[in-house]
């Protein structure tokens, strides 16, 4: 931007030195003009003399010397005229030149900032593109994180209900196995029972020690089972 601002400025300054040599250029055109006008009236007005006073068109000295004065003056000016007028033209020509350049690097900067242009919007569409990209990824990668989430807490869920699961079959897999003792237990005590009172049909047989050593109160019953200890189950007769 910097580069245009500055080929924008000497473009005009090139201009405005064009417009200004154009009019000097005119003025000493004007000038030119006007000093040949005045040799063509004094040249004008000798002839008209020589005419009326009936003498020939040879000038006398005094006019002589004044007609060479302002031819040689004319001359000079012409001759400055000229010089000043090349010298515009050769500066108004390098202007010229130097404007075609500066107007051609001007088009090619224009160019160039336009294709920038194009390029910027070009990459602006492509990162707007790419952003929807990204937040769609980061939209599933989300979703998946919850999905995820939800699964870890199923799974620790499942896991948990497991253990329980786990804890109430071994406490099922207990009780049958209680039950299975308490059944043969109560098998086997039944069993005994019915062979003491067979026992108990022959003369002289009382039954098992226990039995008959039984407490007055129950607090009295792990003391009588310590004291009888091995012989709990002795037959007496």
């Amino acid at each position: 931007m910097k580069v245009l601002f500055f080929l924008r400025k000497t473009l005009l300054a090139a201009e405005k030195a064009h417009i200004a040599h154009d009019e000097e250029i005119e003025k000493y055109d004007d000038d030119l003009r006007e000093v040949e006008r005045l040799r063509k009236d004094y040249e004008d007005k000798l002839q008209d003399e020589s005419q009326h006073t009936g003498r020939n068109l040879a000038l006398e000295e005094n006019q002589m010397k004044e007609y060479r004065r302002l031819k040689e003056e004319a001359a000079k000016k012409m001759t400055q005229f000229s010089e000043e007028y090349d010298s515009i033209d050769r500066q108004q020509q390098v202007d010229k030149t130097n404007l075609e350049q500066e107007q051609r690097s001007q088009k090619d900067h224009i160019a160039r900032i336009k294709q920038t242009e194009l390029r910027i919007e070009e990459l602006n569409g492509k990162i707007d593109k790419l952003g929807g990209y990204i937040a769609d990824l980061e939209r599933e990668f989300n979703e998946k994180q919850a999905n995820v989430q939800l699964l870890e807490k199923e799974v620790t869920e499942g896991r948990k209900r497991c253990t329980e699961l786990e804890e109430e079959l071994d406490q099922v897999n207990k009780e049958i196995g209680e039950a299975r003792s308490d059944r043969n237990e109560t098998s086997r005590a039944q069993r005994r029972a019915e062979l003491i009172e067979n026992l108990k049909q022959f003369p002289g047989v009382y039954g098992r020690l226990v039995d008959l050593c039984e407490p007055t109160h129950k607090r009295f019953q792990m003391a009588i089972t310590k004291v009888l200890g091995r012989n709990m189950d002795s037959i007496v007769v």
